[in-house]
């Protein structure tokens, strides 16, 4: 197993059609640790009370997403398809920067870490034992990336862009830990 992938193991993972972003399943953003199944099957947020609904309907089907070795996945990946981590899964996050030149800005921060490089820049994977949500990053009203957080997902390599181009492993290094300043500073 790659290396980067043996980090992301106690993660999730969904299922995403070739050259393409969106998963394809229903309810692939469905955390157990976040959500617990009631009577009925349905699934119910443990903070809220909430039901999980897709398309307006309570969801009773079992979850879709998956660990990495599970049979569907690898058939998945065998048959060309995209994959996807599920941000937030295992405590690992992703800083999604669409803008190459902010990479070392952010390493400055962060230390170098687990980096992916994508179509315009890059995603820098972090650990953090707190729950985290999306946030995007603008400055002076310039879209510059986000923080992928729970809900949300990023493409893995072997991974295709529909525009063509692969996802890869830029740095295959260690995940790192983030504290709650060094968060507060790349948010800010």
């Amino acid at each position: 197993m790659k290396k980067f992938i043996k980090q992301l193991e106690h993660g999730r993972f969904v299922l995403i059609e070739k050259d393409l972003k969106k998963p394809f399943e229903e309810a692939w953003p469905l955390m157990e640790g976040l959500y617990e199944r009631v009577g009925g099957g349905a699934w119910v947020n443990k903070k809220t009370g909430e039901f999980y609904k897709v398309k307006g309907e309570i969801y009773r089907r079992e979850l879709t997403n998956y660990s990495f070795n599970d049979p569907k996945v690898q058939e998945h990946l065998a048959n060309g398809g995209n994959l996807g981590y599920l941000c937030g899964s295992g405590k690992i996050y992703v800083f999604d920067l669409d803008k190459i030149e902010l990479l070392k800005e952010f390493e400055e921060i962060l230390g170098e870490t687990l980096t992916i490089e994508t179509k315009n820049g890059y995603h820098l994977y972090f650990e953090y034992s707190e729950e985290l949500y999306k946030t995007i990053f603008e400055k002076n009203g310039v879209h510059l990336g986000e923080l992928q957080g729970i809900g949300q997902q990023v493409l893995i390599p072997p991974s295709i862009h529909p525009s063509g181009k692969p996802y890869s492993v830029f740095k295959d290094l260690p995940i790192v830990k983030l504290t709650e300043d060094k968060l507060n500073y790349t948010t800010s």
